[in-house]
């Protein structure tokens, strides 16, 4: 069995027994980002089947590179930036249960609490980052490639690219920089963080995708940065909480005013 789980601290990991006892399940593969670094991971594991309810376990120093029942890998995938992907394969890995944090099956309830808190606003800002990334690619680019005599800037129809990836980034900026403040505040802010998240990510991929236009051919080849930026930008739409679940925060939040007492 294999499956893709996102970042927390460390790595996110599913393990196949929290509470000492053998599984009927003896391997399970877990592809994670950055896998090796250090000896000590946040797991989330399914408990019960029937309620599909989790706990957040945390891995000694038994659960090192070393020993039999957990072997990690390194695999060569394209992802954010130079971040390294992996696997963690278990065998037979048993957790104890004096290793459980917090209470058992409230794992789900703190991950969501995590994502809410840290995920979205994270992502956002990684979002934002990329954006920034991609407006400087694009206008260096547009201002040094010449053609007919001037440099494409000078084309309608490349400043109205670049008029639409200025806008997207300032919008993001204020998006992601008003949820931290109410964050710092230690005001409530899901909707808020939700809003940031899901544009800024939504607003990275469509930027990085007309960044490569104005490339043009160069925009698909490795020398020229706006392609990996488009793939990390892709990266951050499912990253720290999708944005279908983002929407469904939203609409609470937009519906709220108009439901009847």
């Amino acid at each position: 069995m294999k499956q893709f789980l996102s970042i927390i601290i460390t790595a996110v990991l599913l393990v196949i027994s929290c509470n000492g006892q053998p599984n009927t399940q003896t391997t399970i593969e877990v592809g994670i980002i950055n896998p090796v670094g250090g000896k000590t991971y946040v797991v989330f594991s399914e408990i019960d089947t029937d309620t599909t309810s989790s706990s957040l376990v945390e891995g000694m120093d038994y659960l090192n590179p070393d020993v039999s029942d957990l072997i990690v890998t390194l695999q060569n995938q394209s992802t954010v930036g130079d971040t390294l992907w992996g696997e963690l394969v278990f065998n037979d890995c048993e957790v104890p249960k004096g290793n459980l944090l917090g209470q058992e099956g409230g794992g789900l309830a703190i991950a969501m609490k995590t994502v809410s808190e840290t995920g979205r606003t994270g992502m956002a800002a990684t979002a934002l980052g990329i954006l920034t990334a991609v407006y400087e690619e694009a206008g260096k680019f547009a201002s040094e490639r010449v053609l007919y005599g001037k440099p494409i800037s000078a084309l309608q129809g490349i400043q109205f690219l670049m008029a639409e990836i200025y806008a997207q980034l300032e919008i993001s900026r204020l998006l992601c920089y008003r949820a931290s403040w109410m964050k710092d505040q230690n005001m409530r802010f899901d909707t808020e963080s939700a809003m940031a998240k899901w544009y800024a990510c939504e607003a990275a991929a469509n930027a990085a995708k007309k960044a490569v236009e104005i490339h043009g051919a160069y925009g698909i080849m490795k020398e020229y940065t706006v392609q990996r930026l488009l793939r990390d930008a892709m990266v951050t739409i499912p990253a720290g909480g999708t944005g279908e679940i983002g929407k469904v925060v939203l609409a609470r939040a937009a519906l709220a005013p108009f439901r009847k007492k």
